[in-house]
């Protein structure tokens, strides 16, 4: 029962980030990237000082992948804010879903991982609407909504395979 709670309560906070990144972005004029490095070194700081000392953690931070999957992370964070800025939140989710297709994509190409027929009719459904959403968009930002989600999306990809092969994972 708790896990289900922890979930809606994460589905919640997305959804009140979602909105309030908008916010600060069209109200405040507040740049995204501003905004997110500042958050995410709030966020490292409390992380690192709960971990508290050890060789772990240390053995992380020094690993090439932690600092490669963190760029990349910031990167990912500051085009979706943007793209929130550029279009309202929910077009903004919808169009996240894009990263659903690159991983499949990346899946295939990258792990040669078998996909089961039941798979298609949901990854056709996820096109059909990725492109009546994408069609539906504004003229006027529709290029750039479209450039920022497919950022968002290659930088998630990235960053799980990034997460596969980090050396750390398996201790």
């Amino acid at each position: 029962m708790r896990a289900y709670l922890l979930t809606v309560l994460m589905i919640l906070l997305w959804v009140v980030y979602d909105v309030y990144a908008r916010l600060l972005g069209v109200a405040f004029s507040l740049e995204p990237a501003v905004f997110v490095v500042a958050a995410y070194l709030t966020s490292s700081l409390v992380l690192l000082a709960y971990a508290g000392p050890g060789p772990l953690g240390l053995k992380t931070l020094r690993s090439p992948y932690t600092w490669a999957y963190s760029l990349i992370e910031l990167l990912k964070a500051a085009l979706e804010v943007a793209l929130f800025i550029t279009i309202t939140a929910s077009e903004a989710n919808f169009l996240l879903r894009m990263g659903i297709v690159f991983a499949i994509v990346i899946g295939w190409l990258w792990r040669a991982r078998p996909y089961r027929l039941v798979d298609f009719p949901a990854l056709c459904f996820i096109l059909v609407g990725l492109t009546l959403i994408g069609a539906d968009l504004p003229p006027e930002v529709r290029s750039q909504a479209l450039w920022l989600a497919a950022g968002v999306a290659l930088c998630y990809a990235i960053n799980t395979i990034i997460a596969e092969v980090h050396p750390t994972v398996a201790e």
